[in-house]
């Protein structure tokens, strides 16, 4: 089990997430993620515009390919994103930024990336890109996870550092 941060990704304001192996074999590894997040809407009170910080639920399930005496793998993952509100870009015009609310809704997207596991395979570093899909719109995004992974046994370290 592994504990991460996200950064980018589906929830722009990030996110705090927890990942648990449920399938390994030599060169492929199966997680499921799941987390809470926050993600912000435009609030417009003249004179002002602020930003209302709003909960999301991101889920996932990544593929890790790779073999497992090295420390990085190729990583492939799909994610649905249930999102409460969230203010989206929708076109410039001049100097004006449009924007549209979204409410109660899924984002789809998918992860392509890179696992690094420096620090005898405990901590994580994640980088990839991430596209969001919406409304028939593709948003182009990046994510950068930062986490730990904690085990079970010493019996448990031991059969992972050998793997």
């Amino acid at each position: 089990m592994s504990i991460q941060i996200d950064v980018g990704g589906t929830i722009p304001y990030g996110s705090l997430n927890i990942e648990k192996k449920v399938f390994k074999r030599t060169n492929l590894e199966i997680r499921v993620k799941a987390g809470f997040g926050l993600t912000g809407i435009d609030v417009f009170e003249a004179p002002r515009t602020f930003i209302k910080l709003k909960p999301t639920f991101p889920t996932g399930l990544n593929f890790l390919f790779g073999n497992g005496r090295k420390s990085v793998n190729f990583e492939l993952g799909i994610q649905g994103t249930f999102i409460t509100e969230m203010t989206i870009p929708e076109a410039w015009d001049s100097a004006v930024l449009y924007t549209e609310n979204i409410k109660n809704k899924i984002l789809s997207s998918f992860f392509v990336g890179y696992r690094f596991k420096p620090f005898k395979k405990r901590g994580l570093i994640r980088i990839g890109y991430c596209p969001i899909f919406l409304n028939r719109k593709v948003i182009s995004w990046g994510v950068l996870s930062l986490g730990w992974t904690f085990y079970k046994s010493k019996k448990e370290i031991k059969s992972y550092l050998n793997n």
